[in-house]
């Protein structure tokens, strides 16, 4: 299973028309929040609201239970201004456990991450437009093999086919 993860394009939406394109394969296409655009444009991405949109029919949270039992938390990461900019990756880890997922996607900080903390896989895709981390515009592959384990990858602009 491939499944496509991208995050805080903020308007640079070109970019969501063209992934598709490339990844053929894919069978989910998730986009972390921050689009700037009109959100029924992009069928083919599941969608979740970020701190700089306002769409009625986007929800801010949501739950992707895969058919391999593998289940999917996708936020922007904004919702809880009360946590600690250093102790977001331990809450969305928290967050995650509650709702009985074992991957979490988000956004919100524009800096490309993937990490796995106490089984919970936490990924962060980067910007599509604006990286905070000296690092290039980035998204993210995960690929589910037949054993089910889990392989994420980043792929930066300088990668970029399209």
């Amino acid at each position: 299973m491939k499944i496509i993860i991208t995050s805080d394009s903020h308007g640079r939406n070109s970019i969501l028309d063209l992934i598709p394109y490339y990844h053929e394969d894919a069978q989910y296409f998730i986009f972390c929040g921050d689009l700037h655009g009109d959100p029924s444009y992009y069928e083919k991405w599941t969608m979740v609201e970020g701190n700089c949109d306002y769409f009625e029919d986007v929800p801010q949270a949501l739950k992707i239970d895969l058919e391999n039992g593998h289940k999917i938390l996708v936020l922007h990461s904004h919702q809880a201004p009360g946590w600690p900019k250093e102790a977001r990756k331990l809450q969305l880890k928290i967050w995650a456990k509650e709702e009985g997922c074992d991957i979490v996607c988000y956004g919100h900080t524009h800096v490309s991450d993937i990490d796995t903390i106490d089984d919970v896989l936490l990924i962060n895709p980067g910007s599509l437009s604006r990286p905070r981390d000296g690092k290039e515009c980035s998204y993210c592959v995960l690929t589910i093999d037949e054993d089910n384990q889990l392989h994420p990858e980043l792929i930066f602009e300088s990668d970029w086919t399209f």
